[in-house]
């Protein structure tokens, strides 16, 4: 009987050994995103991925090595993507000329090498209107999935303003100056109001009819495409960079063209090429814009900033876009 057991040990062990060695012979194009534990540090977490701090650091443009508990990290297998694959060391050297300004930047570059550059990228600010567009990429989701179509229909309710993170009365928008009490309104109509006009009470039709309803499904989706463990108004400039790429290479361009032409063209990023698809966001304390650019180098950008100006973001786009035509033209 000892025999027996001995020998079902010696095959559990072998077979555990086996399993180990093949999980990490393998590589794949997938990263893998992990949750920061109790008392997990960063050396702790690169050990048990076998990478390093330095990668882990510039895969999630980490400024320190200090981590929170729920924090998510992206790790990328070290066999296919190397630190200098990931950062764009031109763009990044023209963004330091902006680390003494309150702006928070993440840029991405949406072509093969998907480099990316950052100041603060992952610093947390409240986001104003841009977090709008996670409401819009939500809904472009579920119509893909088949669970909502853009003719579906809908009809104000009080209750949109008592839900948790709603926009306040007033502000931006052209709801409110209508019959919204009497009129019916799709659900495409409401994107585009929200992206367009940048519409409060819109907004907050899509979060109580779209957001709210489907919470476990907004959940999900806020943690896949840009690690948040769910929809909030404090955002990074990385998160909203990630949400408008996620917008980029969907099939269905309805979303991004419904950004194409806005009440706030040729402001903020607005200034660089023909095809910019923008979202804004302000207040008195806070002025900030996310944009897919399209051109000879295809990339995302998001800029927060608290006090600068659009003067401030405007030069910031235009300095980024040189940099990444340049460096497409180089290719050529």
């Amino acid at each position: 009987m000892r025999s027996n057991n001995v020998l079902i040990y010696i095959i559990t062990m072998f077979t555990l050994l086996f399993i180990s060695v093949d999980v990490h012979a393998q590589t794949t194009d997938e990263p893998v995103y992990h949750t920061v534990g109790i008392n997990e540090t960063l050396e702790s977490i690169a050990d048990n991925y076998d990478v390093s701090t330095k990668q882990i650091m510039a895969w999630n443009n980490l400024e320190s090595e200090e981590l929170v508990q729920g924090q998510y990290l992206e790790i990328l297998s070290p066999g296919l993507y190397g630190r200098d694959d990931l950062i764009h060391d031109e763009l990044q050297e023209v963004l330091e000329q902006y680390s003494g300004y309150p702006v928070y930047i993440y840029v991405e570059s949406l072509e093969n090498d998907k480099r990316s550059a950052s100041i603060e990228g992952t610093t947390f600010v409240y986001g104003a209107s841009v977090p709008k567009i996670v409401l819009a990429a939500f809904v472009l989701h579920q119509v893909d999935e088949g669970v909502l179509s853009w003719d579906d229909t809908y009809m104000y309710d009080d209750l949109i303003y008592e839900q948790p993170l709603s926009y306040a009365w007033g502000g931006s928008g052209i709801m409110q100056y209508e019959s919204y009490r009497i009129n019916e309104y799709t659900l495409e109509e409401l994107t585009e109001m929200t992206l367009k006009n940048s519409d409060n009470m819109a907004s907050n039709m899509l979060l109580y009819y779209v957001g709210h309803a489907y919470e476990e499904a907004f959940a999900e989706f806020t943690r896949d495409v840009y690690q948040a463990s769910s929809f909030q108004l404090q955002i990074t400039a990385k998160q909203m960079s990630k949400v408008m790429r996620y917008i980029y290479e969907h099939e269905d361009d309805s979303v991004k063209e419904m950004m194409a032409t806005t009440d706030y063209d040729e402001q903020k990023l607005d200034v660089v090429a023909d095809d910019t698809y923008q979202k804004i966001g302000g207040t008195n304390q806070v002025n900030h814009s996310t944009a897919i650019v399209e051109g000879d180098h295809d990339y995302v950008i998001t800029v927060l900033t608290s006090i600068a100006g659009d003067d401030t973001i405007s030069n910031i786009a235009r300095d980024v876009n040189e940099v990444l035509s340049q460096d497409q033209n180089s290719k050529r």
